[in-house]
């Protein structure tokens, strides 16, 4: 019995592959204005150039670039952290895409939201289950917004959005 249990741990360690998360964080103000002047949502700081092997849970798993297996995104949150009460009802839609620098891989949706019903402060978005170690394994890549305004803010609001990546490691 126990060789048998040896036996399948070696097998299971041989084609383990470590699961562990990167968070990231980066915030936009959206200016008030006019429908011409908030159109676009401006870039998330920190979403720009963004390299995933430069961030410490990266290093902390030994891990490297040509050691990646998967990754995805498994949660996208928005949060209005300025002006106090402001909300997200401005929005109609919004969605993030990976995107290749160069250009070389065309852009993968990886969350989406379509509902800013009631003007609410905090969205969890719809993650899209996009696999993104072609992105990752890039020298850096960006994630860039697609946005729809019904309205624009009545006064300037930041949003931070929070991102959560499960990257997966090929071995141990």
């Amino acid at each position: 019995m126990r060789r048998l249990l040896s036996v399948s741990a070696a097998i299971l360690a041989a084609g383990c592959a470590p699961t562990f998360d990167v968070p990231v964080s980066g915030s936009s103000t959206v200016p008030q204005g006019n429908l011409v002047t908030c159109t676009i949502l401006p870039a998330f700081s920190g979403f720009g150039g963004f390299d995933i092997s430069q961030t410490d849970q990266f290093k902390n798993a030994g891990a490297t670039k040509s050691n990646v297996r998967s990754v995805k995104v498994v949660s996208l949150t928005l949060k209005v952290t300025a002006p106090p009460g402001a909300g997200l009802g401005f929005l109609q839609s919004l969605s993030f895409d990976a995107a290749d620098p160069s250009g070389n891989l065309p852009p993968a949706e990886i969350a989406h939201a379509s509902d800013f019903s009631g003007d609410p402060t905090t969205v969890t978005m719809t993650v899209d289950g996009a696999e993104l170690a072609p992105y990752a394994v890039l020298p850096s890549m960006n994630i860039t917004t697609n946005a729809k305004v019904q309205s624009c803010p009545a006064q300037d609001t930041t949003i931070e959005a929070d991102i959560v990546f499960a990257v997966q490691l090929a071995g141990c």
